[in-house]
């Protein structure tokens, strides 16, 4: 009988294609960008503009995630708080209230523990950490209703 063994190095591998497809290696300086759908159109915003913004630190789940609160990167573009649709990679949407978008602790995320965000996680996470229902993974895209 012949049996047939998946190699050694499947997991890397497997990584690294994802890596690719995401554009975002840890600890390679990820390539992070996020498309905003907002009033006056589309914009997209790379990693080099969010931290421009105002940086915060929050604590979630035992980890410490770095980047912009939700409402200084809408106050940066110029649009009043509004509610936002938050899309991950593979299509996965999470919709958040005006209330939870004015959170202090509504952070998108750029980096974790002092450090860029995996492949799994990144290159960009919503993060609200009193509301982990609303934490989205891989973010792409952040979106009027």
């Amino acid at each position: 009988m012949f049996v047939r063994r998946r190699p050694r190095h499947a997991a890397l591998l497997a990584g690294l294609l994802a890596c690719s497809l995401v554009g975002a290696c840890a600890g390679d300086g990820p390539p992070a960008r996020v498309e905003l759908q907002l009033a006056d159109g589309a914009h997209t915003l790379t990693r080099e503009q969010l931290a421009e913004l105002p940086e915060l630190s929050v604590t979630y789940k035992d980890r410490n995630y770095t980047g912009v609160r939700l409402r200084d990167l809408l106050a940066a573009q110029r649009q009043e708080l509004t509610a936002l649709v938050a899309t991950a990679v593979d299509g996965y949407s999470q919709e958040l209230s005006i209330e939870a978008v004015a959170r202090d602790d509504a952070l998108l995320a750029y980096a974790v523990d002092g450090g860029h965000l995996t492949a799994a996680d990144g290159p960009l996470r919503l993060v609200v950490p009193s509301s982990p229902g609303l934490s989205v993974k891989q973010l792409v895209r952040l979106a009027r209703p």
